[in-house]
């Protein structure tokens, strides 16, 4: 199959993200397939829609089919979540993959991303930590010593994502092309940022479920989650949680002789 590919969150979507998909529609003329987060984002916590939702709003918005990223990969640093993001593309058969980025400059993405993977630019990074630099700062020096001005690049978030992006490209050696659009007027083409959405959302709810309505359902949930789930347990110990897992195989499992004080206590510290 012949499609252009977006990993993305879309949490929420916002006009920045249907940009991207119609854009990348209007330039290839090829389906878009989107790697999206399911219920957990990068960022480690739940979505503010759910996956289902999303997908829909993606669908809507120019995107012919959504598939989920799992949630290892998901939840993960921006290298693992760029890493997973394109191979699962490159599994469905798309051949394009688009992305939005602050600079809009593939030539000189695609250059930082060559040069991050070079064998020697770990030890430029561990000479610039040991000056006292973060790793962040140090990584920026580091480049900037082979790249030049460009390496500044690296100081903006979409910038960061895309040349991760180029490198997981350049490391699994895939037969994907890359074309990138400019995030202009604060990075989200004049739109709401999804994070200025999730604080409005977050805003919007605050009238009807304080603080206080929150824990107060939070401890009857404990309370019914601990006294009535083992119960029914007939099968290896303690109910499923979640969809993560630590080990291939079998799921991470609540055990059945869990304390519920403790959970109790923890949320007494929040009053």
């Amino acid at each position: 199959m012949d499609a252009v590919g977006v990993v993305c969150e879309f949490d929420p979507m916002h006009l920045g993200h249907e940009r991207l998909l119609r854009q990348a529609k209007a330039d290839t003329g090829l389906p878009v397939v989107c790697a999206m987060s399911g219920n957990y984002i990068q960022r480690g916590g739940m979505a503010c829609l759910n996956k289902f939702a999303r997908a829909e709003m993606a669908v809507l918005c120019g995107a012919d089919l959504v598939v989920e990223l799992p949630t290892p990969w998901a939840m993960a640093t921006a290298e693992r979540f760029a890493d997973g993001g394109v191979s699962l593309l490159a599994g469905c058969g798309v051949k394009h993959l688009y992305f939005g980025s602050e600079c809009g400059d593939i030539a000189a993405l695609d250059a930082a991303a060559e040069a991050l993977l070079r064998e020697e630019f770990q030890a430029d990074i561990l000479r610039e930590l040991q000056t006292g630099l973060s790793y962040a700062v140090a990584r920026q020096a580091a480049l900037e010593k082979r790249i030049g001005g460009s390496a500044s690049l690296l100081s903006q978030p979409n910038n960061t994502l895309a040349v991760e992006y180029l490198k997981a490209i350049r490391r699994r050696e895939l037969p994907l092309s890359a074309a990138t659009v400019r995030r202009t007027d604060g990075g989200h083409h004049g739109a709401a940022s999804a994070s200025q959405i999730r604080a409005l959302l977050a805003a919007g709810q605050a009238e009807v479920y304080d603080a206080a309505m929150i824990l107060k359902w939070l401890r009857k949930f404990y309370w019914r989650f601990f006294s009535q789930q083992f119960k029914r347990s007939c099968l290896p110990d303690g109910p499923k949680v979640g969809s993560i897992a630590v080990s291939p195989r079998g799921d991470l499992r609540m055990p059945s002789d869990a304390v519920v004080q403790i959970w109790i206590d923890e949320l007494k510290e929040l009053d």
